[in-house]
């Protein structure tokens, strides 16, 4: 019991002492800190600058990049909280933000985007913003573009300290995007394959391509033929899209298309031949006589078959379930589709 007690003893004591050398410690850092003097005084016009980019020439549909910026810090940055807003959210709206690399981390935060308006908060743990930097980034926007126009993009609220918790307070110089309405155009022909007339009707959709890979983003244009067979897209900006044709009975039809410029009016042609469904001998009358044979040649393997006789979509060619459907057509059962 007794060397309990010395124990809890020596433990108190311990606690004491090591409370009584933090507070000192604690104390002696803050009065350092208070009393620090900066070697750097603003004088009238020479505050740091807060400076929003401006777009003047970005186009319908582009992913503008603005960069908001900090022209100085004599004191360094310690890290700020800022609200950001689009002045008209019809025009563009911000998809998301990038922050530098010295404000990221756990505690940097930012609200729900897509938005026409975004709050972020960076902290500088590493201290990398130091004394006297100069052209600091405090954050990037990436705005989408999504009709002809300008809107203002302005700092509605803003708090930035530096290193040693003293408000800074810059010079705000907002900037702005303008979306030009014109742009190149893409036209061209939707035909038959079987005697290349133009095909009345057919959907044609346009979409951005992704990374070249060929899969499109959700379809940003879209139009129907005419009774030639025609179509046409206007104010198509810079960009790899993807057109797709498609009618009932047809086999849908695609290809991609690489608009140049920033913007530039220039025209493109894109043609593309939509087949029958079942019509495997490609003599415009699908599910005759003649394909129900090629269907089953190709079902034993005496032809090799190729896209066109996956009727059913499995995956597999000319197979049992799309030599019925072939069939099937042929007598008057269904209507492939």
């Amino acid at each position: 019991m007794r060397m309990r007690q010395n124990v809890l003893v020596r433990v108190m004591v311990f606690a004491i002492v090591t409370a009584v050398i933090l507070f000192a410690f604690t104390f002696a850092f803050t009065f350092a800190a208070a009393s620090y003097t900066y070697t750097y005084t603003y004088t009238e016009g020479t505050a740091p600058i807060l400076k929003v980019d401006n777009r003047t020439d970005a186009y319908i549909g582009e992913l503008v990049k603005i960069n908001i910026s900090l022209t100085e810090a004599p004191g360094g940055v310690s890290g700020y909280n800022i609200s950001v807003a689009l002045s008209n959210a019809s025009v563009a709206e911000i998809e998301s933000i990038e922050l530098p690399d010295w404000g990221i981390n756990f505690l940097s935060k930012n609200s729900t985007m897509p938005a026409h308006s975004v709050w972020v908060r960076a902290i500088d743990l590493g201290m990398q913003i130091e004394e006297n930097a100069t052209n600091i980034p405090i954050v990037t926007l990436l705005v989408r573009t999504k009709s002809g126009g300008t809107t203002a993009i302005y700092i509605s609220r803003l708090r930035i300290d530096d290193d040693f918790d003293r408000r800074i307070k810059p010079i705000i110089e907002n900037g702005s995007i303008s979306v030009s309405t014109s742009g190149s155009s893409i036209s061209g022909f939707i035909t038959y394959a079987c005697n290349e007339t133009g095909l009345a009707g057919a959907t044609v959709n346009l979409s951005l391509s992704q990374s070249g890979n060929g899969n499109g983003t959700p379809t940003i244009k879209s139009t129907v033929t005419d009774s030639n067979g025609s179509y046409m897209f206007i104010s198509v900006y810079p960009g790899t899209y993807n057109i797709t044709a498609s009618r009932r009975g047809f086999w849908s039809n695609s290809s991609s298309v690489t608009v140049t410029g920033a913007p530039a009016s220039e025209s493109y042609t894109l043609n593309l031949a939509l087949w029958l469904k079942g019509d495997l001998n490609n003599n415009g009358k699908p599910a005759d006589n003649a394909d129900v044979a090629k269907m089953k040649n190709a079902s034993i393997g005496n032809i090799s078959p190729d896209w066109r006789y996956d009727l059913n979509r499995n995956g597999m060619l000319a197979d049992a379930g799309d030599l019925a459907m072939i069939k099937d057509a042929s007598a008057g059962n269904i209507v492939l589709e």
